[in-house]
């Protein structure tokens, strides 16, 4: 089956979240008086051409001779932010439009941690995710011949499109599964309130999915993400550059056109999702029918989520996700989708040469410019420019191109640093750690963490209607214990794992 990619496609019933901002954010800066890092030669999009210094050349495992593991985050969570990504931000301005003012740019999304991703206007206004007369249940699909604990699909409709609140969340296996997943719990939820009037009752269950979802992102999502420490010291401290209280929330744009997408380098090039099947990313040009972790369409009982292959579930292993660093899955180089015309240029199929491509049309500073206005000592340009896989062992054919990258990248040395390669490269650099048990794993370095924790931490201190701002002291009670609560219990509690 030809699988299709759907990235950007808006469903019905998205524009607006239930009870909360009825407008689309906007985009602004965190740092406006920073002046646009320049196009210059070599220029940036160089770096993200297939078989050049961002190619982790890492086909499907078992075969990754350059791709590192992160010890420290499992493999879910990559999905899990990719989930998150798309609850707060939508930025639909064609690439090649040049645009590099941010008051002209609309974020379709709501700038909070809503989940309109999952409700779009509720059972009113978005009827068709919604279980009919059921006041509020959302809609699933039972998926034929399954047997796990995953035997759900997102609802579809005739011709096997899913209806969601935001049709991204199909556009592969594993996050269309994760939508389910929340799909699940909020059933769970909205069935404890049975003796409530129905609108108080989808309210009730709205509000308290809600604040387990966020309770994760703080909690669990965040450290991981950040460091603990990171997030502690802004809870307790203070935001230092974000502030959405003084005109509104804001969408920074240093956040979504660069810090947010390291999660890019987190992809591996295929999962094993559960005990039988293992995918690639993407379906190959010499084998277009074959099946890859491509959305699209209803899946079947074989490509069931196994989600304690993915997150620490009663003591799983779960596989680990690719290390956070300046390398790309050799797949995310060649995106086959025919998301763009079939005669444009090979190098426009690069993820990353679009990622670099966008910071120039949004005119971002460089990363050396925006780690010393945080107050950060900016990494030096020796450190930046050469290729990060110094530690691992290389047959004579992978030193050779070892070399090679490391040539190229010397051109680069007299150029400030993009902004999107630079919090990659800081995190390889400073804060790549050895494990106990062998192995390694890295979170985001100082300026890429502080970005993403302020703007995370500053939507939910600045949504009225989260728990951080309604309820600061209310501790979830969905959990095994008063005040525990975290992914693994979120998939229980759904009846997915």
């Amino acid at each position: 089956m030809q699988h299709v990619h759907r990235h950007g496609r808006l469903a019905r019933g998205m524009s607006v979240p239930v009870e909360g901002w009825e407008r689309p954010g906007k985009f602004g800066r965190l740092f406006p008086r920073l002046d646009p890092r320049p196009d210059v030669a070599p220029f940036p999009s160089d770096l993200g051409l297939p078989g050049g210094p961002m190619d982790a050349i890492d086909p499907p495992p078992p075969n990754q001779p350059f791709a590192r593991d992160n010890g420290l985050i499992p493999a879910g969570w990559t999905f899990f932010g990719q989930f998150v990504d798309h609850d707060l931000t939508l930025d639909r301005t064609p690439l090649g439009m040049q645009q590099q003012d941010e008051d002209a740019l609309r974020n379709f999304r709501t700038p909070f941690f809503d989940l309109d991703s999952v409700y779009g206007e509720g059972p009113n206004g978005s009827p068709e995710l919604y279980e009919p007369g059921s006041g509020g249940r959302l809609r699933l699909r039972e998926v034929p011949g399954a047997t796990g604990a995953s035997k759900f699909d997102v609802p579809r409709d005739a011709d096997g499109l899913a209806q969601l609140g935001d049709g991204r969340n199909d556009e592969n296996v594993i996050i269309s599964q994760l939508h389910a997943a929340f799909l699940q719990f909020h059933n769970v939820v909205f069935d404890k309130f049975k003796d409530l009037p129905p609108e108080r009752r989808f309210r009730q269950a709205n509000r308290l999915v809600r604040w387990h979802y966020q309770w994760i992102v703080l909690h669990e999502f965040l450290p991981l993400t950040v460091g603990a420490e990171t997030v502690d010291q802004i809870l307790w401290k203070g935001r230092r550059f974000y502030f959405p209280e003084v005109n509104g929330p804001f969408m920074p744009i240093e956040y979504a056109g660069a810090v947010y997408r390291f999660g890019h380098s987190q992809v591996r090039p295929g999962y094993r999702i559960n005990a039988t099947t293992a995918r690639p990313l993407f379906t190959g040009a010499d084998d277009p029918g074959g099946a890859s972790l491509n959305g699209g369409f209803p899946f079947t009982a074989a490509e069931m989520v196994d989600w304690p292959l993915f997150f620490v579930i009663g003591g799983s292993t779960p596989a680990p996700g690719k290390a956070i660093d300046s390398l790309l899955s050799t797949p995310l180089l060649d995106l086959p989708f025919p998301a763009v015309a079939e005669d444009t240029p090979p190098s426009q199929r690069s993820l990353a040469v679009r990622n670099l491509q966008r910071a120039i049309q949004l005119g971002l500073p460089s990363g050396q410019s925006v780690a010393a206005r945080m107050g950060f000592l900016p990494l030096q340009q020796e450190e930046v420019w050469r290729v990060g896989v110094e530690g691992i062992p290389k047959t004579p054919e992978q030193q050779q191109r070892f070399d090679a990258i490391n040539t190229l990248l010397r051109a680069f040395r007299g150029q400030p640093t993009p902004l999107w390669y630079y919090i990659l490269r800081e995190a390889e650099l400073l804060e790549t750690v050895t494990l106990a048990g062998g192995g390694t794993g890295n979170h985001l370095g100082p300026v890429g963490g502080t970005i993403v924790a302020e703007t995370m931490i500053g939507l939910l201190q600045a949504d009225k209607r989260s728990f951080l701002s309604a309820a600061p002291n209310w501790t979830p009670d969905l959990g095994p214990a008063p005040g525990v609560f975290g992914i693994a219990d979120l998939l229980k509690k759904a009846g997915v794992a």
